[in-house]
């Protein structure tokens, strides 16, 4: 075993493991216990060192290519409290109808915690704002994830990475380095953003079989359902306030 399956534990079962019905997150469905618990937590510092990684290359590359610096403004304490609950909210909705104690408890946090990007452009200088808001950033926690922890939690990351960029709202650098253009998300394609979300958390805990049955799906389209009223009374809430 490599002093890395030691930290964030083995992406496949140890020799001679005896399968159980509810097995490790590495394995078809997340244990639904404290171990699975302490294991995500290792695995959310992993997350926030692959955010903060991917942003600092993506920097580097934006520099190299000519882009200059700029300096972003950080939002108000009050503002940074409501954005930090609302993805712990929306991450709880999508995670809640799985009915897995784990996914209740981790899917809020790593709902939350792709926004350590924004420590680039508050605290330090950036290209862009939110380097890691990023089509390509679910490409690395793919190839950081599936061989370090193995299928299960990187569709628990992906899934919460998902659900944070369909509820955020504003625009993202969804191509940077490539190029540092920001795109809203128009309104069907943040649906189905949280769509997939739903279903990727959904599968980190459930089998497919178990997806499609109405003790699953009412829920989870209930959880969608409300996760993109609420997004639009925030933003009336915005517009009146002028916030």
């Amino acid at each position: 075993m490599s002093a890395l399956e030691r930290v964030f534990g083995s992406a496949a079962p140890e020799p001679g493991a005896v399968a159980k019905a509810t097995t490790d997150p590495s394995g078809a469905s997340p244990a639904d216990g404290p171990l699975a618990i302490r294991k995500g937590v290792r695995l959310l510092v992993l997350y926030a060192v692959v955010v903060l990684g991917f942003s600092l290359v993506a920097l580097v590359v934006e520099l190299a290519l000519g882009d200059p610096f700029s300096t972003g403004r950080s939002p108000g304490v009050s503002r940074s409290f409501e954005d930090a609950a609302w993805h712990l909210v929306t991450g709880l909705a999508i995670a809640v109808p799985t009915r897995r104690r784990a996914l209740i408890v981790l899917t809020p946090v790593f709902a939350l915690a792709i926004d350590v990007d924004h420590v680039f452009g508050s605290l330090l200088p950036t290209v862009v704002p939110r380097e890691a808001h990023d089509l390509f950033f679910l490409v690395a926690i793919a190839l950081v994830f599936l061989p370090l922890a193995g299928r299960a939690w990187t569709q628990l990351a992906i899934g919460a990475t998902l659900v944070h960029l369909g509820a955020d709202g504003g625009s993202f650098p969804l191509l940077a380095p490539v190029t540092t253009q920001s795109w809203a998300f128009p309104f069907a394609v943040a649906v189905v953003t949280i769509v997939a979300a739903a279903l990727l958390v959904g599968l980190s805990g459930r089998t497919p079989r178990e997806l499609v049955r109405p003790a699953y799906l009412v829920p989870t389209a209930a959880a969608v359902v409300v996760i993109l009223l609420a997004g639009f009374a925030v933003g009336w809430i915005q517009v009146f306030s002028g916030a």
